[in-house]
């Protein structure tokens, strides 16, 4: 379907891929949502449009003619809020693909992460929200990579739990299919790899693929808070990242979907792949 598609979080790792999806899917006309420019340009299909979560006189320009939307959490403390207030004033608006993040649905309505899926739940418009696990891209321009990269290092909130985690472009093809089906329905999707790998597996791989070996260091919960407030984190996304890293912990990360393969047509692309197509960002 031809939608008119705005994608939040551009050039963001899954926003990067998401456009590329959409451009091979025959040129689908899609606008790009980007925060630092100083005017609206067109390349081909695709549109580079202002879109600022903190201006909101943005969004009327950003949003005009959309029909479709590709919807990144804005970075506040409390999403909803400024995600009902956008949704509300996107009147041709027929689809919204949100991302959001494994586990979400275990947490209450009026929690921060949780709110925001419900407000595009309520919303009133037909949505699909994602659920992905973690991604291989934190491993080589995440967080995790300066230590790989420095100090052969590893670190993990747990080497021993298994986690099914994805390639960007796997969750990029899936919101490319979600926003382009004239068939979807409002629903929530769990996005994995094809297999669940402890951080013992994945610095084995790495270490094959950088060619020198890779160890692993377990960081306590707290320390992992510690670190996200030094970095200048606020206590809300503090208490994020440790929910995130303690589901790793307890061993509640490692269920594998078939979604990918089921929506795609295709099997998830394999940790083992994705380390020999990205060898150079393991290595100074």
């Amino acid at each position: 379907m031809q939608r008119k598609i705005l994608v939040t979080g551009s050039t963001g790792k899954v926003g990067t891929s998401l456009s590329q999806a959409l451009q091979k899917s025959g040129g689908q006309p899609h606008v790009l949502g980007v925060r630092s420019l100083n005017c609206a340009t067109q390349e081909g299909s695709v549109e580079r449009r202002r879109f600022d979560w903190d201006d909101r006189t943005t969004w009327s320009s950003a949003l005009d003619g959309i029909q479709a939307i590709y919807l990144i959490k804005p970075p506040h403390d409390e999403p909803a809020p400024a995600i009902r207030e956008l949704l509300a004033s996107a009147s041709r608006l027929e689809r919204i693909v949100m991302m959001s993040e494994i586990h979400c649905q275990a947490q209450n309505d009026t929690e921060p992460q949780r709110a925001a899926e419900v407000a595009v739940e309520r919303s009133g418009h037909s949505f699909c929200i994602l659920r992905p696990n973690w991604f291989f891209q934190n491993y080589t321009t995440g967080s995790y990579a300066p230590k790989i990269r420095q100090q052969s290092i590893l670190e993990t909130a747990s080497a021993s739990q298994p986690v099914s985690y994805i390639d960007v472009r796997d969750v990029a093809a899936v919101a490319a299919f979600e926003l382009l089906n004239d068939d979807a329905r409002s629903h929530h999707l769990l996005l994995t790899g094809g297999e669940a790998l402890t951080s013992r597996d994945l610095a084995n791989i790495i270490g094959a693929a950088a060619g020198r070996p890779i160890s692993v260091s377990e960081v306590p919960l707290d320390d992992i808070r510690t670190r996200v407030l030094a970095r200048g984190g606020s206590e809300a996304m503090a208490d994020f990242i440790v929910g995130l890293s303690r589901n790793i912990a307890e061993g509640r990360n490692a269920i594998v979907t078939d979604t990918v393969e089921r929506l795609t047509g295709r099997k998830p692309i394999s940790f083992s792949t994705f380390a020999s197509q990205n060898a150079q960002y393991f290595n100074h």
